[in-house]
């Protein structure tokens, strides 16, 4: 038998037996098509292929698993499905856009359009997502045309976008308060030296100024504005971490009264202030810090009544924690605190909101409004002082901010350092040396005052010269820090390098080159910051002559003065 005879018998035996063998055109498009059919499965991407008319004539496993996660009718999404008629009739929240989406892919078909492609959300109870759908015409036909439709989960991508667009914002937060703290030490030197002469010269007349009472009550206004003044630039310093804060025994209650008297003139009329303090106990913080958390609590619940009015409640209370607090306030340690309460009548916010208003820079306001930051720097104050913060708010029934602080024992008096006598010395003589004139003048009548003779110089190198020329004839130089010529700290080196016993004072508003520790290396004795008022002074100078090197730190009014006082 021949090899042809031989394949005919074959044949003809498996056809007598019910089987076929396809040609092997059959055979090559049978393979095409499982190939295809493996490939469009491997793929991440839901895929639809339709034809000339967007019926549905094939889709790939990713499609069908997420129609059957996600419920969806078998007639919706299997083949020989309509699927320009699913979009048309969607409807709920989704229906605009799979409108749109069926539109677009009628423009492929009919080759108005060779490709489009959207980016939308696909959210559920479950979990939040984002997809980008295709569509793109099969290659090789006219139109109309075989189009195939993709639907891409990119929530990974979007997350990690959303999460670069918000460490970028933040890079860009971050960059402005580095700006805003440029811009602060460039200014606080020249702006202390002005509040110097405000604050000292109010000083010197208030110690005159007993005999007419009306006059003084006006001196003392005058006095409170200049502090406040230079606490804002202290605290604008602090936020820019260009300033150490400075705490010792602040009686909140002050505070308190200080911040709803500045308010009332401040904000409308339909807003009502009420005031309940019942605790005069102190703690140990920095009055910068607490009086900024207070303006920031309050403003805070101004914005939160500002369309409709509303009453602003501060109540100031003390409070034994013990155990039973530790579930609201988790930080706190049993024993005494002073409970801080702050509390508006304002629109409240949602628990999505509350469990979100302490982070950096998160803002429910406008933009432009307000940085984000307000809340977040009162949560970091009152974790630096050992305390708690809570807020309680539901939407439209105001919202409740509460603080711990940890009590101190109160002391019997509070020393007040404008009115403290001074102690008259023998007869030193001081050479003072500061580029501004109202400077020196006041300087002069300040220690002249209390009996010093004081010789005053505009220029750091007239002074090393006229001490080059008589070492002895001082028992003590004061220099400012900003000088031109020579700083402040470079004439103290000199002037050390001939006298290395004489003591030494550095003033300054603010400077980067010098701080308390940099002061004591080279020896000055004390540095005492701008502004000052007489009794700083002197006490400071009082100190150097006695030998104290400054282990207390920087002499400035936030140290030195009670909380709330001028």
């Amino acid at each position: 038998m021949t090899e042809q005879q031989d394949s005919t018998h074959t044949n003809i035996l498996l056809i007598r037996n019910g089987l076929d063998i396809p040609d092997r055109e059959t055979v090559r498009t049978g393979s095409r098509e499982r190939l295809l059919s493996a490939t469009l499965d491997a793929l991440t991407a839901h895929v639809a292929v339709l034809d000339e008319t967007g019926m549905i004539l094939t889709v790939n496993k990713a499609w069908r698993d997420f129609a059957a996660a996600a419920d969806a009718k078998p007639e919706a999404v299997s083949e020989g499905v309509d699927y320009l008629g699913v979009c048309d009739s969607a409807t709920g929240d989704d229906a605009p856009l799979a409108r749109a989406f069926g539109a677009a892919v009628r423009d492929v078909i009919h080759g108005r359009s060779d490709y489009f492609e959207v980016q939308y959300p696909c959210h559920d109870d479950r979990e939040k997502r984002w997809f980008v759908g295709r569509v793109t015409p099969l290659p090789g036909y006219s139109p109309p045309r075989k189009v195939v439709t993709s639907h891409l989960n990119i929530t990974d991508r979007v997350v990690m976008e959303k999460e670069r667009d918000r460490l970028e914002e933040q890079l860009r937060n971050a960059q402005k308060l580095e700006a805003v703290g440029t811009l602060a030490g460039g200014i606080a030197h020249d702006f202390n030296n002005i509040l110097s002469a405000v604050i000292g010269y109010t000083d010197l007349l208030l110690e005159e100024a007993d005999a007419y009472p009306a006059i003084r009550d006006d001196l003392e206004e005058i006095a409170r504005a200049g502090m406040r003044a230079r606490d804002l630039v202290a605290q604008l310093l602090s936020f820019s971490r260009q300033a150490r804060t400075e705490t010792g025994p602040v009686q909140i209650y002050l505070l308190v009264k200080e911040a709803l008297k500045m308010l009332r003139s401040a904000l409308p009329s339909n807003i009502e202030i009420v005031q309940e303090i019942q605790s005069f106990a102190e703690i140990t913080a920095d009055p910068g810090q607490i009086h900024q958390l207070l303006m920031n609590l309050c403003t805070n619940a101004y914005q939160a009544m500002r369309e409709d009015g509303g009453v602003l409640t501060v109540r100031l209370e003390d409070v034994e924690v013990d155990a039973s607090h530790t579930l609201a306030f988790p930080d706190p340690a049993p024993g005494p605190y002073q409970r801080l309460t702050v509390s508006d009548t304002g629109v409240g916010m949602d628990e999505a909101t509350r469990r979100r208003i302490f982070d950096p820079y998160f803002t429910t306001r406008e933009k432009g409004e307000g940085s984000g930051l307000g809340l977040s720097v009162v949560h970091g104050i009152v974790r630096t002082y050992g305390g708690g913060i809570t807020v309680d708010s539901r939407p439209g029934k105001g919202s409740t901010f509460t603080i711990l602080l940890p009590a101190i024992k109160a002391r019997e008096t509070a020393v007040d350092p404008v009115a403290e006598t001074v102690p008259f010395p023998v007869n030193e003589r001081i050479l003072f040396v500061d580029d501004e004139p109202q400077m020196l003048r006041m300087a002069r009548q300040m220690l002249q005052k209390t009996g010093y003779r004081i010789d005053t110089l505009d220029s750091s190198l007239k002074a090393l010269e006229q001490f080059k020329a008589d070492p002895d004839g001082y028992d003590i130089v004061i220099s400012d820090m900003t000088m031109p010529g020579l700083t402040g700290d470079r004439l103290a080196v000199e002037i050390l390098k001939i006298r290395p016993d004489l003591p030494m004072i550095l003033c300054t508003g603010f400077s980067e080159r010098i701080d308390e520790d940099r002061a004591a290396a080279i020896g000055v004795r004390k540095l005492v910051m701008k502004p000052f008022v007489r009794a700083e002074l002197v006490r400071a100078v009082q100190d150097a002559l006695a030998g104290s090197k400054g282990t207390d730190g920087p002499v400035s009014g936030a140290s030195t003065r009670s909380a709330g006082e001028p």
